[in-house]
């Protein structure tokens, strides 16, 4: 069985702390027992303690623990639709990521403004292999970096 517990964010001397709803002698939550503040649901996905906001009420929190705990029983049945339940979404690819981007730039900006940003996006691109993690070094001599260089 698939363990969901409900904690409370709250405030204590300026630094926000995370607390697990104490219980009550009949073994229900006792919601008023901590300050106000916002709940959250985590459970653990092979060793890794995950974590979600799961609303400022105690309705809300209950029905994001039992969600979650659907989800969880799920994926460990094998139903499908829940073979990814708690997993974060992959990114997409740098390049995708440019392109959408400049999309949105596009739509929004002046086209001196999508000019420049594709030239950037463009470099950028081209510069980063998918495969390598981004290391920044000075500034390669591109058509792009004389352009700014010269103050164009």
């Amino acid at each position: 069985m698939s363990r969901v517990n409900i904690v409370k964010r709250i405030k204590i001397g300026g630094r926000w702390k995370m607390f697990s709803i104490p219980r009550n002698a009949k073994g229900n939550y006792d919601w008023n027992a901590i300050a106000d503040g916002r709940y959250y649901v985590e459970w653990y996905v092979v060793g890794t303690r995950r974590r979600v906001s799961a609303g400022v009420t105690a309705a809300q929190a209950l029905e994001v623990q039992r969600r979650k705990h659907h989800e969880l029983e799920g994926r460990k049945l094998g139903i499908p639709g829940f073979e990814a339940a708690g997993e974060t979404v992959k990114k997409p690819a740098l390049h995708v990521a440019i392109t959408k981007y400049l999309e949105q730039i596009e739509a929004l900006k002046k086209p001196n403004t999508h000019r420049k940003y594709e030239a950037v996006g463009d470099l950028a691109g081209s510069y980063w292999h998918p495969t390598e993690t981004p290391q920044l070094t000075p500034c390669r001599r591109t058509s792009m970096c004389r352009s700014a260089a010269e103050g164009r």
